[in-house]
């Protein structure tokens, strides 16, 4: 059992049964809690001295589950605490995988999203039992930050920075075409298609990290910008597209340490992963980016 704490890491920073950050137990594998607040609904009293309550949160016995949020390994101190906890998630979304239980709900879920698990991997997408991950990177390619993904919406790990979504394989200083999309499937969707990718955390974000990583190599660049609806600020009347001046934005800011930059943004449906699952193709795409003008 590992005692609920607010600096924790998810799921062990709140209590599943009284949702308070302090004082409460949750197994290794999230399949059971001791609640010291809640007696309603467990199994039995646990202890003499008031530790509190047992909460069965999974039908299956703590023996027959087949998924556990590993034990935090060993690693050296240098590597720090955002790697760590990436390269569990990573392993542990790994032995989803590769279990021979049928369907495995996570995996169905997230192939829904029309990427490969191919492209995931390379993005090191990782699960901690409650949340997709996807580790985000700074210029020099170290892990700052985990980026959670669920049914909730997406947030991130407490303590992150808000970095990139660097593929493994994926060189700064390559002669290839870079795209720079918005969100890891974006990214992902991308790479299916064989491109030379990364993505940022959103449309405002990663300046500092892109400019560490690519000043010196006369990259010719392509920001692929979300199709956005129109939005408004509080007391005007005038439309404003989040994506689309976000990507407008890197690019003037970004034009002086690159060769060239365009920016694009799909025709049809909001953004590049949704246009790709409709049917867009790598050479649809290199079309676009023909037809663009240069800034």
């Amino acid at each position: 059992m590992i005692r609920i704490k607010k600096s924790n890491h998810p799921p062990f920073d709140l209590c599943p049964v009284c949702g308070k950050p302090d004082g409460c137990l949750l197994a290794e594998d999230a399949s059971a809690a001791i609640c010291l607040r809640i007696s309603a609904g467990s199994k039995k009293k646990v202890g003499t001295s008031g530790a509190g309550w047992l909460h069965i949160l999974s039908d299956k016995p703590l023996t027959d589950r087949k998924f556990r949020v590993n034990k935090p390994v060993e690693v050296p101190p240098k590597i720090g605490f955002m790697t760590k906890y990436a390269m569990i998630y990573h392993r542990n979304f790994a032995d989803l995988k590769n279990s021979s239980r049928e369907p495995v709900p996570e995996v169905v879920k997230i192939s829904k999203l029309g990427v490969s698990l191919e492209a995931l991997d390379l993005l090191l997408m990782g699960y901690d039992n409650t949340n997709y991950t996807f580790p985000m990177k700074n210029g020099k390619e170290r892990i700052i930050g985990i980026r959670l993904r669920s049914d909730r919406g997406k947030f991130s790990v407490r303590g992150s920075q808000n970095g990139l979504f660097w593929p493994v394989g994926i060189k700064a200083d390559s002669k290839e075409l870079l795209f720079i999309c918005e969100g890891p499937t974006d990214c992902a969707a991308l790479l299916d298609l064989g491109f030379s990718v990364i993505g940022r955390a959103s449309c405002n974000t990663g300046l500092k990290y892109i400019k560490e990583a690519f000043e010196h190599f006369d990259r010719q660049v392509i920001i692929m910008a979300d199709k956005d609806e129109p939005k408004f600020r509080p007391g005007s009347t005038e439309p404003f597209y989040p994506g689309f001046e976000g990507a407008l934005a890197l690019a003037r800011d970004i034009k002086p340490f690159v060769r060239s930059v365009r920016v694009i943004k799909p025709p049809f449906k909001k953004d590049i992963r949704e246009w790709i699952n409709s049917g867009a193709t790598k050479e649809m795409i290199l079309e676009l980016v023909k037809n663009s003008r240069f800034l």
